[in-house]
């Protein structure tokens, strides 16, 4: 019986301790493939790492416009904010669904700065983009994520490479 009791209270223990240890995990920037679709045809185009160690897309015409998706991640602790950065002169980048989730953000959202604040509650936000190359060269794209996590904040950039 003594045996039993101690095995209890170890395991009773040990969960308060993980419950009190809260959830500090690091949050996740997932990008997906980018899609290009017009009249004549569809092409999805990865990311690969180039020499410097970053990722980034290439191939790609000025003036396409390619569709792609990014998942804010917080896994279980709150999304505090997620924004995008990028050369607004060589780049053109929105989403269209920011009417869908502009009930959730808060005020200080800016849907053409690409900078979305969300309450507390949410640990994780998808999001389609739109982007077009404006100049021909790489532009990069910054991902920047704030958690209210002790490993916050989390940021990721990747480069999109187009020709003329």
């Amino acid at each position: 019986m003594r045996k039993i009791l101690s095995i209890l209270f170890l395991s009773l223990l040990l969960c308060s301790c993980f419950k009190n240890s809260g959830s500090d995990y690091t949050a996740r920037i997932y990008i997906s493939d980018f899609v290009l679709q017009d009249s004549l045809r569809t092409d999805t185009f990865s990311l690969h790492w180039n020499a410097e160690g970053f990722r980034q897309v290439d191939t790609l015409t000025v003036g396409d416009t390619l569709l792609f998706a990014v998942e804010f991640d917080a896994i279980g602790d709150n999304l505090l904010s997620a924004k995008l950065s990028w050369d607004t002169s060589s780049l053109a980048l929105y989403t269209l669904a920011y009417s869908s989730v502009s009930e959730v953000l808060l005020e200080t959202s800016d849907s053409a700065a690409c900078k979305f604040d969300l309450p507390t509650g949410y640990n994780i936000m998808a999001l389609p983009f739109y982007c077009s190359p404006k100049k021909e060269g790489a532009v990069s794209v910054g991902f920047h994520v704030e958690t209210d996590s002790k490993f916050s904040p989390v940021e990721d950039k990747i480069y999109i490479v187009s020709k003329k």
